[in-house]
């Protein structure tokens, strides 16, 4: 355990699920998470 804060991310379309860290999740911006399996918007975060 690094002590990292971890966020979950759930794509809608595709139920592909993954985490990154803090402070790579906040280089998404506005426009929010992209699935990387399916290139969809459609992202919820956990």
């Amino acid at each position: 355990v690094t002590g990292e804060e971890v966020l979950t991310f759930a794509c809608e379309d595709c139920d592909h699920r993954w985490e990154e860290d803090v402070y790579e999740a906040e280089d998404y911006g506005l426009e929010g998470a992209i699935c990387p399996m399916c290139g969809s918007s459609v992202v919820i975060e956990f």
